[in-house]
């Protein structure tokens, strides 16, 4: 644990000005009445609510939650919303950020926050190109040109060329928005996207190839959990019967499909059911692997923060040196529930 970590005053002053931007978030959506003896959980996500998230929503609405004593109440992001500045200056307990790059740049500023689980195993990101002109393998990219969003988009690409020993200069990078239509128009030959993006999937169809991040030797965790260190420590049961009961509703959400839908949908009526039952399936593959077979839903390899870490620091994406790993991640949580997460397999 760090505790010892301190933030400095510039980084408080961000902290701060980011955290006003909650108040443009969308309303936290309260589970039921508090029963006695429970406590207020807060979650701020990263992105707005879909089935990404099934298995939080699933846990809150199907009384996982306030069975551990928790009454849970999340809070939806979107492109202006940071979770980690709102997590480190106390407003929420729990944050989510879609890939894990985000704990690690915060660490490295002294942000005392700590990944303690995280919802998948196998990172969705990949490149996509067509049939008729396909990336199938990183040498592959080699006088192409590649679309990447502009927010770590370039950094992540540089990360799988240097990995797989290719020359940086003989790719093009081409900056796009997060939508397929520079592919389909041929202004690119590959693009960035998530394998779980039913919209894009759909979108290429049967014509997209697939090479994903992950597989090509640049492993990223996907959609972790994080806490600050002190609240980690001080208020760890709270966190222990959140993963308990978080599993306990992803398993339900990959066992019954169908239902898990209806249930997001009512507490989220915006959504569209076609679409998240479709990536809920998609999302299954990326959810199961040994680890979450053996050691149960959350688990995570210490060493994938380690590979990070340097791999970050050779690419100079830190602004101050490189955290340590224990600054990123911690397996308290996960040691303490050990053998009582639900197992996904």
């Amino acid at each position: 644990m760090q505790d010892n970590l301190r933030i400095s005053r510039r980084t408080m002053l961000k902290i701060s000005a980011a955290a006003t931007v909650v108040m443009a978030a969308p309303a936290i959506v309260p589970y039921r009445a508090r029963a006695a003896g429970t406590r207020t959980v807060n979650v701020q996500l990263g992105w707005l609510v879909n089935s990404q998230h099934i298995g939080d929503v699933i846990a809150r609405e199907l009384g996982y939650q306030e069975e551990e004593g928790n009454v849970v109440e999340i809070s939806s992001g979107g492109p202006n919303i940071d979770p980690v500045p709102l997590v480190a200056s106390g407003q929420y307990d729990i944050g989510q950020q879609s890939s894990s790059p985000q704990i690690m740049l915060a660490a490295s500023k002294g942000i005392p926050i700590q990944c303690f689980a995280v919802a998948l195993q196998v990172h969705p990101f990949a490149y996509f190109s067509l049939k008729n002109a396909p990336i199938r393998t990183p040498q592959d990219m080699v006088g192409k040109r590649v679309g990447v969003q502009p927010a770590g988009g370039a950094v992540l690409l540089s990360a799988l060329l240097r990995k797989n020993g290719i020359d940086e200069s003989k790719v093009e990078v081409v900056t796009i928005g997060s939508d397929a239509k520079p592919l389909l128009s041929g202004q690119v030959d590959a693009i960035a996207g998530w394998r779980s993006n039913v919209g894009q999937r759909e979108l290429l169809g049967d014509d997209a190839v697939e090479l994903p991040l992950w597989d090509n030797g640049v492993r990223l965790l996907p959609l972790p959990y994080f806490a600050t260190a002190e609240k980690l420590n001080s208020e760890h049961e709270a966190f222990e019967g959140y993963v308990r009961a978080a599993g306990r509703g992803w398993k339900y959400a990959f066992d019954n499909p169908e239902k898990a839908v209806e249930i997001l949908i009512k507490a989220y009526p915006n959504l569209k059911y076609e679409n998240e039952i479709k990536a809920v399936g998609l999302l299954r593959q990326f959810a199961v692997s040994e680890l979450s077979a053996s050691n149960g839903w959350g688990a995570f390899d210490p060493s994938i923060w380690s590979e990070q870490i340097v791999m970050f620091d050779d690419l100079k994406q830190f602004s101050s040196s490189a955290p340590k790993v224990e600054a990123v991640m911690t397996t308290a949580i996960l040691d303490a529930t050990q053998g009582k997460r639900a197992r996904i397999v």
